[in-house]
């Protein structure tokens, strides 16, 4: 059974109610369909990895949840924690608390892409339609509380003078001057002078103010006058107040990895790794499943994550993850699914009308290519091998997260990428695979000789027509360290760009592809953000080591071997110098 399974079915409603609301709040409702949402509850909820590649508009709403995760993890195992209890109020806010000190958190997005939109100084305190500012929700509904007879809002001057207070905006944007001023350590130490808060304060002060808030079921209306204090006014707040940027949510996820990684027993491997991972991702569940009951039946301290009881359900984790993590690499769908397209490769070149020599050592290449998939995954040194290939074929960049299967279109593309890529390198005896740390698939076929050849592959998804493709490729190649290490040729193969419009004979302009690039280009490109990106980028003549043929036509080569009787063996002198003018010819033939 399912971790999602076991789990009240309530808390999966409750779940998808909550993010069904962030994203009316932040109007993203109508770019996600009820089938994203219906994946992402269903993938947090079981523990999987989560896509981070999918609809942006929902990652704002996931990374509530590691900036919670990250306090959790950080109360165990950072010494400069001071706090042994993390509260949260339905995800809303975070606070961390201590005998002597108190944090409020609220956690504030904003779109993840590739466009700078850092967050600026109006967005902490612009009032809309009635409502509070982020600095009023943060300042305000921590510190006031209900009167004895339960008829008006007074600030909790008890809480105040008995606890330390501080206050936090936890975001994963980037900021300007103007907010960096808030910007301070973990001692919410600064340097900035005060008269640096007078902006703030001054748009604070504005009458602008006049929010219907409630508490406890009774509405309230909280004005400028709330802030009219002689000892304890805006710039009270403002002292004890910062802007916190916890990086986008891969690196936020990253971080807490590697903060589980250093603190628990292990090799600091990738499968150690792999096992931080994994309890990150029972951490994630614990707090939904603590933070989406039912309204009504939920206790209080169904909220507050105490240290010690964290460390016993944390050493829980550790206790049961090295048995899952061998499982869930074992019986991963993408490994699955990767030892179908082999099954299907083999069998169809068993049942080839391949001459009995050329037919063994096509079926004994794909076996080495196959293993070594499964020993990368048997091994732990890469378990997540099949997610790199993928983001390697079809988005050009070294991730491990799994690209949903829906949006490849046709999942024919990864069995005929890998079956291409098994005629390219059997006419070698000695093979290497892509470096771990390559954004582009690279695989080397070497020669008896010592003499070698390198293949890329990368599928455009019909994204656009040829020079499209050729631009995406170059502009990951001049991001990835293991092709700019290459100081000779290699060959890439391109598979489902869009037809051009054909060009008489006299406007065609003879350019080897040799000599074709892209300059001036962003970085961090990815999917259909990277088409923005280089969409009007000029082609110029700067000399690159990449030669661009068609996927299919080195497929079509392969076909008019099938039924040649007279070739015993693909690794002759006289069929490589065939293979290689052969591959020359298609790279020729690319324009």
């Amino acid at each position: 059974m399912t971790i999602l399974g076991k789990l009240d079915i309530g808390i999966k409603d409750r779940l998808k109610e909550k993010l069904e609301s962030y994203l009316d709040e932040s109007g993203d409702k109508s770019c996600v369909d009820d089938n994203h949402i219906d994946e992402l509850v269903e993938s947090l909820l079981s523990g999987r990895n989560i896509d981070f590649s999918g609809v942006t508009a929902i990652r704002g709403f996931i990374y509530q949840y590691y900036v919670a995760a990250k306090y959790l993890v950080d109360m165990l195992f950072d010494k400069r924690a001071w706090w042994n209890k993390v509260v949260f109020e339905l995800l809303d806010d975070i606070a961390l608390c201590s005998d002597k000190k108190i944090r409020f958190v609220q956690v504030k997005t904003k779109r993840e892409s590739n466009v700078n939109n850092p967050l600026i100084l109006s967005e902490l305190h612009e009032r809309k339609k009635g409502k509070g500012s982020w600095l009023d929700k943060l300042f305000l509904l921590n510190t006031y509380i209900l009167n004895d007879e339960g008829t008006k809002l007074i600030r909790g001057d008890q809480t105040g003078d008995k606890y330390e207070l501080e206050f936090e905006i936890a975001t994963n944007s980037s900021y300007n001057d103007a907010i960096a001023v808030y910007e301070r350590d973990d001692n919410y130490y600064s340097e900035v002078e005060e008269k640096e808060y007078e902006k703030l304060i001054k748009k604070m002060k504005e009458p602008s103010l006049n929010w219907k808030a409630k508490y406890k079921d009774k509405e309230f209306v909280f004005n400028k006058d709330f802030y009219e204090d002689e000892t304890k006014g805006i710039k009270w707040y403002l002292e004890k107040f910062r802007v916190k940027r916890h990086g986008d949510i891969i690196a936020l996820e990253n971080s807490i990895i590697n903060t589980i990684t250093s603190h628990t027993a292990g090799t600091k491997s990738d499968y150690h790794k792999y096992q931080s991972k994994l309890i990150l991702n029972k951490i994630l569940i614990k707090v939904i499943e603590r933070t989406c009951q039912d309204n009504e039946n939920v206790e209080q301290k169904s909220f507050i994550f105490e240290k010690e009881e964290f460390q016993e359900m944390f050493k829980g984790f550790l206790a049961i993850v090295d048995t899952e993590a061998v499982e869930e690499a074992h019986s991963n769908n993408l490994h699955k699914m990767f030892t179908g397209y082999f099954d299907s490769i083999y069998k169809g070149f068993e049942a080839g009308n391949w001459n009995v020599f050329l037919k063994q050592e096509l079926l004994t290449t794909m076996v080495e290519v196959r293993d070594y998939f499964l020993n990368k995954v048997s091994d732990y040194s890469d378990p997540y091998i099949y997610h790199r290939f993928l983001n390697r074929l079809f988005n050009l960049k070294n991730l491990d997260y799994h690209i949903p299967i829906d949006q490849i279109d046709d999942p024919g593309r990864i069995r005929d990428a890998l079956k291409v890529l098994i005629y390219c390198l059997v006419f070698y005896k000695q093979k290497q695979y892509t470096p771990k740390n390559a954004e582009l698939l690279l695989i080397r076929g070497i020669e008896e000789s010592g003499e070698f050849k390198v293949f890329s592959a990368y599928n455009h998804r019909k994204k656009g027509n040829s020079d499209l493709a050729v631009k995406f490729v170059r502009a990951s190649a001049m991001q990835c360290s293991a092709s700019g290490d290459l100081n000779h040729d290699y060959y890439c193969l391109i598979a489902d760009y869009t037809t051009r419009a054909k060009r008489g004979r006299r406007e065609i302009k003879k350019q080897d592809s040799v000599n074709i690039s892209v300059i001036e280009l962003p970085t961090d490109m990815e999917g259909s953000d990277m088409e923005k990106a280089v969409s009007g980028l000029e082609i110029t003549e700067v000399i690159e080591s990449i030669k661009f043929l068609p996927l299919q036509e080195v497929q079509s080569y392969f076909d008019s071997l099938e039924g040649v009787e007279d070739i015993e063996t693909f690794r002759t002198e006289e069929e490589l110098d065939l293979w290689g003018e052969e591959l020359d010819k298609l790279v020729n033939g690319w324009k």
